[in-house]
């Protein structure tokens, strides 16, 4: 029984509620699953069963691997796979190794053109290049029908900079004093300090790149 004047999502469930909520859920998980269901099950199905079934079947009456057999026997995606794995894991190195320079760089009060290059970078936010304009660039340095074309354009990312960037600049100021008395430049205290005291910022803002 619900106390007076409390709101009713704050009272305890009736157990018709809770059953009709775990019925919806039942039947949500189901919808979702089974297309899933019926996509593994057709490729473990025999030629046959699947042309007799109308090219779909919900369970297999017996267990063929042929399909895949005939996916990775082949050089074409055998060589698909590589490309794509090649280009992710270069891509997402080279995307954290420009993002965190540009990030330290903009971090730094008294940069070279640090404030007009901020105010570049978060106008990128608001507006998009577009696909036309990505084309033409990478069309214009030659990079057509390349690798290059697949990392170069994505490498750096301006909401990328800014996380980084927040994170390097709440590390104590005080760390990059002891670190210029002890007779550390600045490449020295951004390896010392700043690297090793946010590498959990960088993987956090690139975790999706791979994605």
């Amino acid at each position: 029984m619900s106390h007076p004047g409390r709101p009713v999502w704050l009272g305890k469930p009736k157990p018709v509620a809770l059953a009709l909520k775990a019925l919806a859920l039942v039947l949500i998980s189901a919808i979702v699953i089974f297309p899933f269901l019926v996509v593994v099950s057709t490729s473990l199905a025999t030629k046959q069963e699947i042309d007799a079934n109308g090219g779909y079947v919900v369970w297999p009456t017996q267990i063929s691997f042929d399909a895949y057999y005939q996916i990775f026997n082949g050089t074409q995606v055998a060589r698909s796979i590589v490309i794509s794995v090649g280009v992710t894991a270069v891509g997402t190195a080279f995307s954290l190794f420009c993002t965190v320079l540009a990030a330290y760089g903009l971090s730094r009060r008294g940069s070279l053109f640090q404030r007009g290059l901020l105010s570049f970078v978060l106008l990128t936010l608001l507006f998009g290049p577009g696909m036309i304009p990505v084309y033409l660039m990478v069309k214009q340095l030659g990079m057509l029908n390349t690798y290059w074309s697949l990392i170069i354009p994505g490498a750096v990312s301006a909401f990328d900079i800014v996380i980084v960037r927040g994170f390097i600049q709440g590390i104590p100021k005080e760390l990059f004093d002891a670190a210029r008395m002890d007779g550390a430049g600045e490449p020295g205290a951004g390896r010392g300090i700043r690297s090793p005291g946010r590498r959990s910022p960088w993987v956090k803002s690139h975790r999706v790149d791979p994605v």
